[in-house]
């Protein structure tokens, strides 16, 4: 009975030790994400959507669905990117193919006015209203030398999937100071429904330029948190 029993815990042993060296096997080293991005699995790969910059063709990765039952903990995130701040001074203006400089205002404008499938809205009183194409247009107008900051709102989850926080970029500002020395939103513009065409557009770098969406989805400024929200308050 007692060799019956070794028997049995040295085979569950040895099965052990060979699907940890099969796992080990299987995985892929040194695989690169963006910090938004979800490890893919084989029954969901990555949709691939190419671009261009400096006459090079990339490739973008397009962020993997959510799955809210993986979602263990999650809170929306508000930050300010100050332009004023010389650490940010790099993003006051892209640069598109033929390499001309427009500001961030100026590109989610022509965006907005080119894309039907793409809307700014604005907010009164904690509600959401659709900018019409004419108010738009005034807007961008009178302030489009005004901006000195950008607005991020983000999603912040841990996903149990992967064990690791995940971060979504929800929607993007342009932002002016007020008389009262306060900084105001012109308009919101949803961010996964404009990233791969603010991939047509890059900052100039000091010693490379970098894509405008990875500077912002890999962290490359400096900013201010100015309000935080979870499910239970």
């Amino acid at each position: 009975m007692r060799s019956f029993k070794l028997k049995y815990w040295l085979v569950l042993l040895c099965l052990f030790c060979a699907a940890n060296v099969f796992a080990q096997g299987g995985r892929v080293k040194h695989r690169q994400f963006y910090p938004n991005e979800v490890e893919p699995t084989p029954n969901e790969p990555y949709k691939r959507s190419s671009y261009r910059v400096n006459n090079e063709s990339r490739e973008v990765a397009d962020w993997a669905p959510e799955n809210p039952k993986d979602v263990l903990w999650r809170k929306d995130v508000w930050r300010i990117i100050d332009l004023s701040d010389k650490r940010n001074e790099l993003m006051q203006y892209l640069y598109g193919h033929n390499d001309s400089s427009m500001t961030l205002v100026r590109c989610l404008y022509e965006i907005v006015k080119s894309t039907d499938s793409v809307s700014a809205y604005a907010f009164s009183d904690d509600t959401s209203y659709t900018l019409n194409g004419i108010d738009l247009q005034e807007i961008v107008e009178y302030n489009k030398d005004s901006v000195v900051a950008y607005g991020l709102y983000e999603n912040w989850q841990y996903d149990r999937k992967f064990g690791r926080m995940v971060v979504r970029i929800n929607a993007i500002s342009p932002m002016i100071r007020t008389k009262d020395d306060e900084l105001a939103a012109l308009f919101w513009v949803n961010y996964m429904k404009v990233r791969l065409l603010l991939n047509d557009y890059y900052i100039k770098g000091v010693k490379e330029n970098i894509i405008f969406t990875d500077n912002l989805e890999n962290r490359f400024f400096y900013s201010k948190i100015t309000k935080t929200r979870t499910p239970l308050n």
